[in-house]
Order: C-alpha cells, then structure tokens, then sequence
C-alpha cells in the first residue's frame, strides 16, 4: 500500500510540474502578444505623429509660397480633427485665417483707413466688406467655417 501511496504522490508532483510548466508558457504567450500588440500601437501613434507633422509643414510651405488650395486644407483639417478633435480644430482653422490674411505678399490690403468702411483687396479681388472677405476666406480653407 505504500508503494502506491509514494506512486501516487509523485505522478501528482509530476502533474503539477507540468501544470506550472503550462501555465508559465501560457503566461509568456500571453505577455508577448500584449507586447505585440503594445508595439503595433506605439508604432501607429508614431506613424500618426509624422504625418500630422508633415501636413503642417506642407501647409505652412504652401501658405508661405501663396499656392495653398481648398483641397489640400480639406485634407489637413479633416486629419487634424482625427488627431486632435474638434476644440483644437477651430484654434487651427483661425491659425489658417490668420497666416492667409497677414502675408506679406498676399494678405489684405485696404483702401480706407479702416476695414469696416470696405476697399479690401485680398489675392487681387475686392471686396465691399469685410463679411464678403470672410465668405471668399471659407471658400479656400475647405468650406469649413467652425
């Protein structure tokens, strides 16, 4: 009878060997696919993050050389909202406004002492008032008025 007592104990001690065995490599399996997956995300935020860096860039070469078009903000402020939502996309938009209007070369010029009274000249066009300046603006930055 003891022999069969010693067999039985070891063939468990066995058994839970190869439990701890089993649940240790499942536990390995299981933090490298959360690794994987980890790295995979990392590696999109990072690919993210360049894009969005490249846009601004684009954007603000484009601007700064006056050859900006309505389809390449569309592109921008669409991936902008993606990336950083809507409050910003408004600060971005009005950044847009801003840069357009006060170029050197191609900003708002006017023929009265002030901007309410008419006479702006913008991109070679004239415009009576500063609310028909705002329409052509939304015009060329995507049709998007925040």
């Amino acid at each position: 009878m003891a022999g069969h007592y010693q067999k039985a104990t070891q063939e468990r001690e066995v058994n839970l060997a190869r439990l701890k065995a089993e649940t240790a490599r499942l536990m390995e399996e299981d933090l490298a696919e959360k690794k994987k997956i980890a790295d995979e995300k990392q590696a999109k935020l990072e690919s993210r993050k360049a894009l969005m860096k490249f846009l601004r860039q684009f954007i603000a070469t484009s601007v700064k050389f006056g050859n900006v078009t309505s389809e390449q903000i569309s592109i921008y402020l669409t991936n902008y909202r993606k990336e950083y939502g809507d409050d910003a996309l408004v600060a971005e938009y009005l950044s847009l406004a801003i840069q357009l209007l006060t170029h050197p070369q191609t900003g708002v010029e006017s023929t009265t002492a002030r901007f309410g009274n008419g006479g702006l000249i913008w991109r070679g066009q004239t415009y009576k008032n500063v609310h028909e300046l705002h329409e052509a603006l939304v015009a060329l930055i995507a049709n998007f008025d925040p």
